[in-house]
């Protein structure tokens, strides 16, 4: 039997390519990857906004959950108006993994704009941008 610990990692959305591709789910294969060589089994999360049930029986499954960098949160997560520095958001990706978050009591990894929405759950804050 494995005794690998199953690391659940969010995707984040890739808008349709109209004739081409439909709206998807994606995660980068180096973030997987990097799972796999520290000793974890990698279970890609897809963002089911709205979801919870399916959702909680996902996390049941896990052993720790890594947030990925990626876009930016969207500032209406944490009940602020969009400033002049937010660029492009995904808000099925923040709706998720604040929910997953908020049911964390396990281990938790987060990068880049990870550590941006665990700071907005529980901190109501995001690092201003640097220039």
């Amino acid at each position: 039997m494995d005794n690998r610990p199953i690391i659940g990692i969010t995707t984040q959305t890739l808008e349709a390519i109209p004739d081409q591709l439909p709206r998807c789910w994606v995660m980068s294969q180096r973030y997987v990857q990097m799972l796999v060589t520290v000793g974890a089994v990698p279970w890609v999360i897809p963002l089911l906004e709205g979801d919870e049930a399916t959702l909680r029986g996902i996390y049941e499954q896990i052993d720790g959950l890594f947030l990925p960098g990626g876009v930016d949160v969207d500032p209406s997560a944490y009940g602020e108006a969009r400033g002049p520095h937010c660029q492009r958001t995904d808000p099925a990706r923040d709706w998720t993994e604040l929910l997953l978050v908020r049911w964390a009591t396990g281990p938790s990894c987060c990068s880049c704009g990870g550590r941006s929405r665990t700071a907005s759950r529980y901190w109501r804050c995001v690092a201003a941008p640097s220039s």
